[in-house]
């Protein structure tokens, strides 16, 4: 959820639990990079009618509201509670919350890549990140709760399965199975046994995925509310012993996604 420090805290964090009070969310995070204190200067500044902001929101707001909703949703929630921000933000507009967020798990925005637009592979990704340890915190920063995620490209590059679009790329601090004891889902099914070294993405994570036939006929494209704009490219189709289907897509290197079919 977006925190907005003009806005009561309870209020925001509670509109934001009744708006996915139906929703198969695995975690919450709250997303703290506003400085501006006035919405209309701001959507100027986006417009290009003026060159900069001059009205802000005092550093001492933005510590005390991002902190009051993330206490708020963790006493409202058994679901994991993150904070998404940039360590630039809080050194420049936030500093106080350089007193607590060493408590919290971070989602952090960090882009060791220079701008612009290039179309590489998963396998180069992956190469590329592998250079780095992950984000660099300043000096003052405590990390005792480490970070959680990394956001290590802004929409940079363009990677297959992604039709053509450039896409912010995130990575997880851990194994997969740090990731699911992270989000609470140990007791979830486990990939068919023939495939163990498939990664499984659960259906929970994937809501609604359903599988397009091709006009030659089979499954050619699957789409889904994950990716709402999107249509991947299906390699293959198989069955556990529960009967349910696993799809291979091409976004994924060797991994499979099992269907959830809307009611």
């Amino acid at each position: 959820m977006w925190n907005d420090p003009l806005v009561p805290d309870q209020v925001q964090a509670q509109y934001f639990l009744d708006a996915i009070a139906q929703l198969p969310v695995s975690f919450l995070a709250v997303d703290v990079e506003q400085e501006w204190a006035d919405w209309n200067e701001w959507r100027r500044l986006r417009r290009g009618e003026i060159s900069r902001l001059t009205q802000f929101i005092k550093p001492d707001r933005i510590s005390a509201s991002a902190l009051a909703v993330v206490e708020y949703l963790r006493s409202k929630t058994t679901k994991p509670v993150l904070i998404y921000t940039r360590c630039t933000f809080v050194m420049e507009y936030a500093a106080p919350m350089l007193r607590w967020i060493g408590n919290w798990p971070v989602w952090l925005a960090q882009y060791p890549f220079a701008n612009g637009e290039e179309a590489i592979s998963w396998d180069e990704l992956k190469r590329r990140i592998g250079n780095f340890d992950g984000p660099i915190f300043p000096r003052g920063w405590s990390v005792s709760s480490g970070w959680k995620f990394w956001q290590f490209t802004g929409d940079r590059f363009v990677l297959p399965g992604m039709g053509g679009n450039r896409a912010d790329v995130n990575l997880f601090n851990g194994s997969a199975d740090d990731l699911r004891a992270f989000i609470a889902a140990a007791e979830l099914p486990k990939p068919p046994p023939e495939h163990p070294d498939r990664v499984w993405v659960a259906p929970n994570l994937t809501p609604n995925l359903r599988p397009v036939p091709s006009a030659a006929g089979g499954f050619g494209t699957v789409i889904g509310h994950a990716l709402p704009e999107r249509m991947l490219e299906v390699d293959g189709v198989e069955f556990d012993e529960q009967g349910r289907p696993w799809y291979r897509l091409s976004l994924y290197v060797a991994s499979w996604l099992c269907k959830n079919t809307p009611s």
